[in-house]
């Protein structure tokens, strides 16, 4: 395997997956909506309507810490690239994706009903705990992550913090929980925020 350069490090880490390219993302999600004459979501965190669920997920890897602490930080940043790499190949081109800090992701897919939602977040966490990380070095690395899953309503206002709001609180109780699982918080109805 490949070392990686300072470059590709950057690039992994804090240019591609941050909160500023999710936004980007999202904008271009309003833009396509509103052009179908659909309200869609704002990072802007303003009220909108809702017409087609969409599912919100947070993605966090288990004790990662640890990882940092067993194995050095640059390991760690292999891990993290890697981890990344594997919740983007369970997405798909559209889906929008970034780095909210640290080991935690967050992923929005439009128009995503629950049975779909529910899949996608399994998948992701299979993909992780699944087959170990291999490091430069050869050693191998067993990761796995708690996800938080907030559904959109598929009709009402609801302000884009509440939605991640909602996704955080799902992504502690998998924590609780016992890790490496998924939990889910929707909105039954619609709601007014």
């Amino acid at each position: 395997m490949q070392a990686f350069t300072n470059e590709d490090h950057e690039r992994a880490l804090f240019a591609q997956n941050n909160g500023n390219y999710l936004e980007t993302k999202l904008q271009a999600y309003k833009v396509m909506a509103a052009s179908m004459s659909l309200s869609y979501l704002s990072m802007r965190f303003v009220q909108v309507m809702v017409m087609l669920a969409g599912a919100w997920f947070v993605v966090r890897g288990d004790h990662f810490k640890a990882v940092n602490d067993n194995y050095g930080h640059a390991a760690g940043d292999e891990v993290l690239m890697s981890f990344a790499q594997r919740v983007r190949n369970c997405l798909r081109p559209g889906d929008a994706f970034g780095r909210v800090g640290g080991e935690e992701f967050a992923v929005v897919i439009p128009h995503c009903p629950k049975p779909d939602a529910i899949r996608v977040s399994e998948r992701i966490r299979e993909a992780l705990a699944g087959t170990p990380i291999g490091l430069s070095d050869g050693r191998l690395v067993k990761v796995t992550a708690s996800i938080g899953l907030s559904l959109s309503p598929e009709t009402g206002a609801i302000s884009v913090e509440r939605l991640l709001s909602s996704a955080d609180a799902a992504l502690y109780r998998a924590k609780a929980n016992g890790r490496d699982r998924v939990e889910i918080s929707e909105f039954p109805g619609p709601v007014a925020s």
